[in-house]
């Protein structure tokens, strides 16, 4: 007799398997995943979807997909565009620090002089 598939070794129960899937990637392989775990349990409400997807996403994006009070998985997901704009942010910053400082013109290339000019002598 042949064990179904369900009674197997391999067998995950899918709740369970969401209730322990994080990001640690980007959105894109925790979304597949998730939708892929979610679309195979029954009978959850979608607020709980959100609940579940917003816990486990990265800290650097939790937080600012829970402000924007997402009303539908879908709007969860937008979380997306959040992950963009943080990468963005993180490349910007790098790059801006990375530059040499280097006086620019009408710069005074006295460092000591200050806004109000060179300090006083005695």
């Amino acid at each position: 007799m042949v064990t179904p598939i369900r009674f197997s070794p391999d067998y995950e129960n899918p709740s369970g398997a969401l209730s322990r899937l994080k990001q640690v990637s980007s959105i894109a392989a925790y979304q597949e995943e998730f939708e892929k775990l979610s679309d195979r349990v029954n009978d959850l409400l979608e607020n709980f979807l959100i609940g579940y997807f917003d816990a486990r996403l990265r800290e650097d994006i939790r937080f600012d997909v829970k402000v924007k009070q997402p009303k539908s998985l879908q709007d969860a997901v937008g979380a997306r565009l959040i992950e963009e704009r943080n990468s963005l942010q993180t490349k910007t910053v790098t790059s801006f620090r990375s530059q040499p400082a280097t006086p620019s013109k009408g710069t005074n290339p006295n460092p000591t002089a200050g806004i109000l000019g060179p300090p006083p002598t005695q």
